[in-house]
């Protein structure tokens, strides 16, 4: 017996087996589940997007191999990695291609398949939500090989080499010296913007909302105007004893301590202002070499060596910018794919900062141009997802300077997101000052001294984090993503509209006293539509009726008219984004109130 088991072929007798079972079980199986493939045949954009349970509703009896099969879809970028470095081993490693070469050829051919794939499947074989969702997931393959080549340029010693090469770099200390001065010159008119807070005599009274990750640290801190105030003060006084070079490092210190305290504070109270950068450069300022903190402009020019250490300072705050950028172009296509740039809700984006403005239209109407917008969020897109590589070739560092330019120009003129005195003005840390002056002068090679100290530790921490909170999409403080600009509106918007009839007979419109005073409802709309999200797939659906209510009291805490006795209509307004079709607007009533009391009550 045992002989004759041993002469059986396991393996040929396994797959007879299962060749039995199917023959016998494929008739069951059709019979079972053709209901199920004709409806997930007409739905299949649903794999995609749907979570575990909602398959399990969806489909009670193959849920668990339908949910396995659509999250494979989500390993592709994984998988055509895993086939990228097993070209490598093949090609790269036996020397038959350039790794240069092939990543060239890997990413170049990747675009034209992404781009053709995209346009046919978009347009000609299958429906809007679907197509949608293939082209998020080609993006994503496509981010994915970018990230497995860089990981392979990682592995490779050459590039290691000429990447610590380049951030320490050898430059004289001009460029820093004036940085470290402009900057802290800046931080004056930083205080003063400080000092004029709007609510700053709220501060602690308000409700505290937790930032992500530190908010259970923030509740230590006290806060109150008064601390906000005297923290201002000292931050001026370390300012100006930085400037006169009067216990130079101390001051360096207090000023950090004290502008990151006045920074972080007002975000804990809801709404993430992201002018974090402040805070990352004058902390990496604190480390710079005591000779520069200390020395005058002519104690630094008679300096006749370029130093690494220099040239490191210059590049940490460089690469600071380079993690900005390029996370808000990775998360445009993550998120949302091409479409972000191509579809039509980028220009419904453009139409709703209009909206959000009180109708206040730029002096081109470029949503009537739609192919130069187009045109414009695929460079956007590019030069962000680029902007690091740039930034890093020293023939070719001003395509990211220009392009981040143009950019902000753009869009402070077409969307009107002011960028200058939150980033633009940190440019000036690019003007090439030891161009000028270094001329004649030897240069130090090789790491400084000291490498492990603080001094390069703390640096590169702060950027390390941020390039993880980065990869995390964390909004926080001190260490945060930048905002990456993912909406995509739609057509029309709801939001809420406040009637205000005061006991002497007049009727105030929150709206058009907004913009009579310069209310800045953009800071809070996005709360308007997140409130209204489930009643525009509802009708029916229940409001928040304090989330109204708090909306009410910010409108009255920016407008003061709106303050006073009288009663209160709410309404829900729907009305296309395109200011053309403005008067298309239509509203629904919802409730009154009283405006002294806050109380419900009848509407007048």
């Amino acid at each position: 017996m045992f002989r004759l088991l041993s002469q059986i072929n396991c393996r040929k007798e396994a797959l007879k087996i299962i060749g039995v079972f199917i023959l016998i079980g494929s008739p069951l199986l059709v019979s079972l589940t053709v209901t199920d493939v004709v409806d997930l045949w007409n739905n299949y954009g649903f794999l995609f997007t749907d979570s575990f349970s909602q398959f399990k509703g969806y489909f009670p009896r193959w849920y668990g191999v339908l949910f396995v099969l659509s999250r494979i879809a989500y390993a592709l970028p994984l998988m055509l990695g895993v086939g990228v470095i097993y070209a490598r081993k093949k090609c790269l490693i036996k020397k038959k291609i350039r790794f240069v070469d092939f990543a060239i050829w890997a990413v170049a051919g990747f675009i034209i398949l992404y781009g053709l794939s995209y346009y046919t499947l978009h347009f000609l074989l299958i429906s809007g939500p679907t197509a949608s969702m293939l082209q998020i997931l080609m993006s994503r393959i496509y981010l994915g090989i970018g990230c497995i080549l860089l990981l392979l340029l990682v592995q490779d010693r050459h590039y290691i080499h000429r990447f610590i090469s380049w951030i320490f770099q050898p430059i004289g200390p001009e460029s820093l010296w004036i940085y470290h001065r402009l900057f802290v010159l800046y931080c004056f008119y930083l205080f003063f913007l400080a000092f004029n807070l709007p609510g700053l005599e709220y501060l602690g009274q308000k409700e505290y909302v937790p930032l992500p990750i530190f908010g259970w640290f923030y509740r230590f801190i006290p806060v109150s105007s008064n601390l906000y105030i005297i923290s201002i003060g000292v931050g001026v006084v370390a300012a100006t004893l930085t400037l006169f070079r009067v216990c130079s490092k101390a001051a360096m210190i207090v000023l950090a301590v004290a502008l990151t305290y006045m920074v972080t504070v007002p975000n804990f109270y809801g709404k993430l202002w992201h002018n974090q950068i402040i805070i990352w450069h004058v902390w990496v300022l604190v480390f710079v070499p005591r000779d520069l903190l200390n020395g005058s402009w002519k104690a630094v020019r008679t300096l006749d060596v370029k130093r690494p250490e220099y040239g490191f300072y210059i590049r940490v705050l460089w690469l600071l910018f380079g993690h900005i950028y390029f996370f808000a172009g990775f998360y445009k296509l993550w998120t949302c794919g091409l479409e972000w740039a191509i579809g039509d809700n980028f220009v419904f984006l453009f139409q709703v900062e209009w909206f959000e403005h009180y109708d206040h239209l730029p002096w081109l109407r470029i949503d009537r141009l739609p192919w130069l917008l187009h045109v414009g969020g695929v460079f956007t897109i590019l030069l962000e997802l680029s902007y690091p590589y740039w930034l890093v070739q020293d023939r070719f560092r001003f395509v990211s300077i220009s392009g981040g330019l143009l950019l902000h120009a753009f869009a402070g003129m077409f969307l009107y997101i002011g960028f200058f005195w939150l980033l633009v003005v940190y440019y000036v840390v690019y003007i090439p000052w030891n161009v000028i002056f270094d001329k004649g002068r030897t240069e130090v090679a090789g790491l400084p001294k000291n490498i492990g100290f603080a001094r390069y530790v703390v640096p590169l921490s702060i950027l390390g984090v941020n390039l993880l909170f980065g990869v995390l999409r964390i909004d926080s403080y001190p260490f945060s993503i930048y905002p990456v600009y993912t909406d995509m509106p739609a057509s029309s918007v709801h939001y809420f509209e406040f009637e205000l009839h005061t006991s002497t007979g007049d009727t105030l419109y929150a709206h058009k006293e907004g913009e009579r005073v310069g209310f800045r409802w953009e800071d809070y709309s996005r709360i308007d539509y997140q409130t209204l999200s489930g009643y525009e797939r509802d009708t029916q659906s229940s409001l928040d009726t304090a989330s109204i209510l708090l909306q009410w009291e910010r409108w009255k805490n920016g407008i003061s008219s709106l303050y006073g006795p009288g009663i209160v209509n709410v309404y829900i307004a729907c009305r296309p984004l395109d200011p053309d079709l403005a008067h298309k607007k239509t509203l629904q009533y919802v409730f009154s109130l009283d405006n002294t009391t806050e109380k419900l009550c009848l509407r007048p």
